[in-house]
């Protein structure tokens, strides 16, 4: 998949909206869902694809609910054992990371966003770290992702409370 930056869209927060309306549709009121990644802050150049978060208390392995999604257009992309699972749909393209309920994987994420949306210095520092990365690695995803390690592990820390 090739490295494209739009600029912030209006239409990202309505297109979560739409997801998560036939997310809980399919897992019920006891999921968390909320909007992550760059198109959930307002003003950030992103790849636009909506990545949405869906935080459940267990994750089985074999969950019932992948059919629904699959009755969505998403198919598997990856998972790890069950301790988290991503699913893909083209169009509206979207991205679900299904994670457990205030896992790591889930607070860095909303940790991450949270910052960068209250933080426009920090924000545009990424922005222009991603623009740099989409146009030294126009086709490489993985070298895309990759090179904003750092900057994304860096800003979590940032966010994260100071231990007592």
């Amino acid at each position: 998949m090739p490295v494209e930056l739009a600029d912030y869209d209006a239409e990202w927060p309505v297109q979560f909206a739409e997801a998560q309306t036939e997310l809980v549709a399919i897992l019920g009121p006891a999921a968390t869902i909320e909007h992550i990644g760059s198109t959930s802050i307002p003003g950030c150049r992103a790849q636009p694809i909506v990545d949405v978060l869906v935080q459940l208390q267990v994750i089985p392995v074999n969950w019932e609910s992948e059919d629904a999604l699959g009755a969505l257009g998403y198919t598997e992309l990856l998972g790890d054992a069950g301790v988290n699972q991503m699913f893909y749909r083209k169009a509206p393209p979207t991205k679900v990371h299904v994670a457990v309920l205030g896992g790591i994987y889930a607070t860095d994420r909303l940790q991450f966003r949270d910052y960068l949306r209250e933080h426009p210095e920090r924000r545009n520092e990424y922005e222009a770290l991603k623009q740099e990365l989409a146009a030294a690695h126009p086709s490489d995803q993985a070298a895309y992702t990759a090179g904003k390690h750092a900057y994304v592990e860096a800003t979590i820390a940032l966010a994260s409370p100071p231990e007592a």
